[in-house]
C-alpha cells in the first residue's frame, strides 16, 4: 500500500460501523434475556461454567455462535483503515488476535 493511493471509502466505514453498533445492541439484548432466563432456571454455575447441555438447548447458544462470528467480520475494521491509508495501532492489533484465540479456546 505504499505506492498506492488511500482509498476513499469513508462512507463504507461509517456503514460497516453501524452495522456492529446495531448488532452488538441486538445481541447484547438478546443475550442478557436469555442468560437472566438460564440463571433463573438452572443457576449461574450453568452459564458460569459453561454447562454445555443446557446452554445449548437454551436460546441463548446461536446468540453465542453470532457473537463468535462476529469477531471474523470485526476484522474489516483494521483492512479498512490499511486501505484508507490510516494508522492501525498496536492496541487494534493486539486486541483482534487476542479476542480471536480467546474466543476459539472451548
Amino acid at each position: 500500500m505504499e505506492m498506492r493511493k488511500p482509498l476513499h471509502i469513508k462512507g463504507l466505514f461509517v456503514l460497516h460501523n453501524m452495522a456492529l453498533t446495531a448488532y452488538s445492541l441486538v445481541s447484547f439484548l438478546f443475550s442478557a434475556r436469555y442468560f437472566v432466563e438460564i440463571n433463573q432456571k438452572y443457576g449461574i454455575e450453568t452459564v458460569q461454567y459453561n454447562d454445555k447441555r443446557q446452554v445449548e438447548d437454551s436460546l441463548l447458544y446461536p446468540w453465542v455462535v453470532l457473537f463468535y462470528l462476529s469477531k471474523y467480520y470485526e476484522l474489516l475494521d483494521s483492512i479498512f483503515l490499511v486501505l484508507m491509508k490510516k494508522p492501525v495501532h498496536f492496541i487494534g492489533v493486539w486486541h483482534h488476535c487476542t479476542v480471536l484465540l480467546f474466543m476459539s479456546v472451548r
